[in-house]
């Protein structure tokens, strides 16, 4: 007993610092991180093995646009998924390593690549996809022949163009503009609009205005690692970025320039999460907002070791909606043990920050079968996709497979931090009554360890002592907001514990006010889900309507609606 109660000592009069060290960015394994893993599923092959690709999601579907294929031969076509299968189309162009961006008008511009197989050269051609059609139309060219650049559309319908690979860099703009006879006809074109001093392949783009950007990144044109603190304004001159003194960007990838934007255009909000690198190799994240640079505080250290391997972290990918972002990140092993190599995806619960951070989640898959050589792509279901890349490491093998990442069925685990309590308590007790103070805290904090919860940290209070309609209302709330019925294996611990209450309580509140049990509580929300799914996507089949609401299978959805509203869900739907 003295030696539990010398320790408790020891931990209570380190806890002031404790407090402090957990906002830092101090790395390590995830010991101190929750960790977790990811369900993937596999999507069926592409027609064609790729790397060097563009991947988008437009209209609805998911796109694999040019790159090469076996022997690092590129390959002019592109393919969409839909009706659970990939259907191939033919570009004009291949665009190995080229950049794409998604337009306002609803097409996706796609230029530049490499000029011969093998990575060779850069070329001027551009072409815009148009997912209504299913087409390709080649129009023009680039002001500069490019590969390996980053394109990103802005509000004012404008799309800035920086980056290249073994030739000079430079901005550009492209933009479209309607035909002067008239005709409803569009033009598009590009515009150089100056030569830069620091070259760089693969920069990062980020809006600050609604016509301005901010453009920066760690390589230079031959892969040179480019050791600067200044990035370049579209409108205006350059400007020093402090924190770049002493964290260095990571690379995004030559896809997806925006998608590390987490801020809302229509509020005049232009904010994006980067993630940085130190001298060290310890990973960060920061917030930019307009040209201001800030570390993003986490409630834990980003982990730099995970089962034994080193972390290589890429872009972030964050989906607005959940108010999350996704840092992406590959283990070290894929170039010696590829059975042994995992992908993980960092959850940064930014929406949620609180004076303890914002908390974060290591989700892991077991070992894939190649090398996913991009950052995934947000679906709309919230998830993650990754499509092709290196079979083994290398440029002349690439490979056909996809997979789904279930980051959107995923929790969020919180690591909750009492440090401010410990301090408290420290300072209101003094070392008297210390002994005491620590025994009942050692016991509280037995009784609050981490919760893992779905969406965001709610308000843990126990509600035991508050009303049966307070806690209903919250349980209402929730599962109409977070959508939690849609997981098919939902459980009454599961909505408990985002409540920061027990399964009993849940149960009886519900059993009470409602008159009914959870699992028939929890069918309801899903069956008026599933019709509103039958009204908006008539051409959906009526079982998927239902497995796409949260029911287990179509035999229990048809059972289910069946009792709940006296007729089958294709009669319901007939008589719409």
């Amino acid at each position: 007993m003295n030696k539990s109660l010398s320790i408790l000592f020891c931990w209570l009069t380190a806890l002031p610092l404790m407090g402090q060290a957990s906002k830092a960015p101090v790395g390590g394994d995830a010991s101190s991180c929750p960790v977790l893993e990811v369900e993937t599923l596999q999507l069926p092959d592409l027609n064609i093995a790729r790397g060097g690709h563009q991947v988008f999601c437009v209209n609805g579907e998911y796109v694999v646009a040019g790159g090469h294929t076996n022997g690092f031969v590129p390959t002019p076509t592109a393919e969409y998924f839909k009706d659970g299968e990939w259907h191939l189309m033919q570009m004009t162009y291949s665009h190995d390593f080229g950049v794409s961006a998604k337009l306002k008008s609803g097409k996706v511009l796609i230029a530049g690549g490499c000029e011969q197989p093998s990575g060779i050269g850069q070329t001027y051609n551009a072409e815009l996809y148009d997912p209504e059609t299913h087409t390709f139309r080649g129009f023009g060219i680039l002001q500069r022949k490019r590969t390996w650049a980053s394109a990103l559309e802005l509000d004012s319908g404008e799309a800035v163009i920086a980056g290249n690979w073994y030739h000079n860099d430079g901005i550009e703009m492209f933009y479209e503009a309607q035909s002067a006879k008239g005709d409803h006809q569009y033009r598009q074109s590009f515009n150089f609009i100056r030569d830069v001093a620091t070259q760089r392949s693969t920069p990062t783009i980020l809006r600050i205005a609604n016509d301005d950007a901010l453009i920066f990144g760690p390589y230079g044109i031959k892969g040179d690692t480019v050791k600067t603190a200044y990035a370049y304004r579209l409108k205006g001159d350059s400007v020093h970025i402090p924190l770049f003194d002493t964290w260095q960007p990571i690379s995004i990838g030559c896809r997806q320039a925006d998608a590390n934007f987490i801020g809302d255009e229509s509020e005049g909000d232009f904010t994006s999460l980067v993630p940085v690198k130190d001298s060290t190799g310890q990973v960060a994240i920061v917030r930019f907002s307009g040209t201001e640079a800030t570390l993003l505080p986490t409630a834990c250290p980003i982990p730099m070791m995970c089962k034994g391997d080193s972390i290589v972290y890429f872009n972030i990918t964050a989906d607005r909606q959940a108010g999350r972002a996704y840092l992406f990140g590959i283990s070290k092993n894929y170039q010696t043990l590829q059975e042994e190599a995992y992908t993980y995806i960092l959850s940064i619960d930014y929406a949620h920050d609180s004076a303890n951070g914002a908390p974060i989640t290591l989700y892991y898959t077991e070992p894939l079968e190649f090398i996913p050589d991009f950052s995934p792509i947000l679906t709309p279901e919230g998830h993650l996709l990754i499509a092709g890349g290196l079979g083994n490491g290398s440029n002349f093998t690439p490979t056909d497979n996809a997979y789904l990442l279930l980051v959107g069925d995923q929790p969020v685990s919180i690591q909750k931090s009492h440090a401010h309590l410990w301090l408290i308590l420290w300072l209101m007790f003094g070392a008297c009554p210390l002994v005491f103070a620590g025994i009942y805290l050692y016991k509280y904090i037995r009784r609050r360890r981490q919760t893992i919860v779905r969406e965001q940290p709610i308000d843990l209070t126990i509600l035991q002592d508050g009303s049966d309609e307070e806690l209903m209302e919250r349980i209402r709330e929730t599962m109409k907001s977070r959508k939690l019925f849609l997981n098919s294996n939902l459980k009454v611990a599961d909505l408990a514990a985002l409540l920061g209450t027990n399964s009993r309580y849940v149960s009886r509140c519900i059993n009470v006010c409602e008159n009914r049990s959870f699992s028939d509580f929890v069918n309801d929300y899903r069956i008026e889900y599933a019709k509103q799914l039958m009204i908006k996507h008539p051409e959906m089949k009526v079982g998927s309507a239902g497995t796409a609401s949260g029911f287990s299978s179509e035999q229990t959805f048809f059972r289910i609606f069946k009792q709940a509203t006296s007729q089958t869900p294709g009669d319901w739907r007939s008589k719409l």
